[in-house]
């Protein structure tokens, strides 16, 4: 299946879905979208003000561990004794450090700290305890403890006597840092450093995405009551008038369309299906009103047409064939009825006359007129008048009372069957030559 038919398909099955399903799910498909956009903003947003928190927090620490180092003599002249190969058992030295476990708690710091580089190798000096140390109330580390592997942040803040902020992964977790640089009395630079855990860092940031995901669930609830309710409004007489519809297309034309209260489009469609209904039904009944007098014109000129070809003959009557000759005629009009005539009749045993003749007309006048015709030559006509008299005659009866103004194209004549002499006339047309 090339891509273009699976396109087509899709399309296919998605245009057999219901109008209800497609507005739930533009819906919900809408309300995700906005759902996650609002949360990627929020956590954008969030996720900078919790380093900004964090930043300030780390901050925050450095002054409580200065204070600290301040109120217990612990600042730079310790330092420098540090320097100059100050010992401290392990026991006093967790004495002394205990304090600050607490102190950086207070501040959801993972540890405070102050370093030294002695002879290119930096050591921990100040080092608050941890929750094992404190539940084992013994220092892990010992006094000046080898830091193994410094982040690099860290020795560009001894280089630059600069505040340094650091990301690092080492053996005790992922932790966001600063390090912010002092000197001593004798000169000699120290760090001051705090800890806070990346993983408090993503649970804020966790906590963060809570009140955004409730907002759009509470909105995406919301959408779908308001969605159900306008497509119940919406969808539901269009059903309806789906169904009258189909009821129209089987031919029930007094079915009653679904009367909509509203001015809305919906309420537009069911009035435009009911003047639809009303003007369909009028036109069938006229139609059939129509249907049934065609009907019955046809079957008036079917029996005028049997009636006007009954004047006409069609053979002479047995009584008068005659060896010396056969005749017989035929007539087609163009139309039911028309104005083309013919005839032919013994006026006595030796004389035999005839016409052909064309009303100007066509259909139901021309074939009067022509009856009407016909009747008067054979009336007017014998042996012994002359037929530019009988023609003569007929035009003085025909032209009497003709408001119409038509008028018949005639050509008629006697032939004496004993010597074959034919007498004839014309009307109607030019003289024949």
């Amino acid at each position: 299946m090339t891509a273009r038919e699976g396109r087509l398909g899709e399309l296919l099955r998605w245009s057999n879905v219901s109008i209800r399903w497609r507005i739930l799910s533009l819906v919900i498909a809408l309300n995700v979208l906005l759902t996650a956009a609002f949360t990627c903003w929020g956590y954008r947003t969030e996720r900078r003000l919790v380093m900004d928190d964090v930043k300030e927090d780390l901050l925050t620490g450095i002054l409580v561990l200065r204070q600290y180092l301040s109120d217990n003599e612990l600042d730079g002249e310790f330092h420098d004794r540090a320097f100059d190969r100050l010992t401290m058992s392990d026991d006093e030295f967790f004495r002394t450090m205990r304090p600050l476990y607490d102190q950086a708690r207070a501040y959801d710091l993972a540890y405070l700290y102050t370093l030294i580089d002695r002879d290119g190798t930096i050591h921990f000096v100040i080092d608050s305890p941890g929750k094992k140390e404190i539940a084992a109330r013994k220092a892990s580390d010992s006094f000046l403890e080898v830091y193994a592997n410094p982040p690099e942040e860290l020795g560009r803040a001894f280089a630059s006597e600069r505040t340094t902020f650091a990301e690092y992964t080492d053996e005790y977790g992922e932790f966001r840092s600063v390090f912010v640089p002092f000197r001593t009395p004798g000169g000699r630079a120290y760090v001051l450093g705090a800890d806070l855990l990346l993983t408090e860092v993503e649970d804020r940031l966790a906590r963060s995405l809570l009140p955004p995901l409730g907002t759009g669930l509470v909105v995406l609830v919301i959408s779908l009551v308001v969605a159900v309710l306008s497509i119940r409004r919406v969808v539901r007489p269009l059903g309806r008038l789906a169904d009258a519809t189909a009821r129209i297309a089987q031919g029930d034309l007094d079915v009653e369309i679904p009367q909509v209260a509203s001015r809305d489009e919906i309420g537009a469609l069911s009035v435009a299906f009911e003047n639809m209904r009303r003007a369909l039904k009028d036109y069938i009944a006229n139609l059939a009103r129509t249907t049934a007098a065609k009907e019955r014109i046809e079957s008036e000129l079917k029996i005028a047409h049997a009636i006007q070809m009954s004047f006409l003959p069609r053979r002479l009557s047995p009584a008068d064939e005659r060896p010396e000759f056969a005749l017989e005629g035929f007539l087609e009009p163009a139309k039911e009825v028309g104005g083309d005539l013919y005839d032919y009749f013994f006026v006595d045993d030796d004389h035999l006359f005839f016409t052909v003749g064309d009303v100007s007309d066509k259909g139901v006048p021309a074939a009067l007129f022509m009856a009407v015709t016909k009747t008067l030559i054979k009336a007017i006509a014998s042996a012994a008048t002359p037929p530019s008299e009988v023609l003569t005659r007929v035009n003085r009866e025909l032209c009497s009372e003709n408001t119409e103004t038509m008028f018949v194209t005639v050509f008629c004549g006697i032939l004496d069957l004993r010597t074959g002499e034919l007498r004839y006339s014309t009307a109607g047309t030019t003289r024949l030559s």
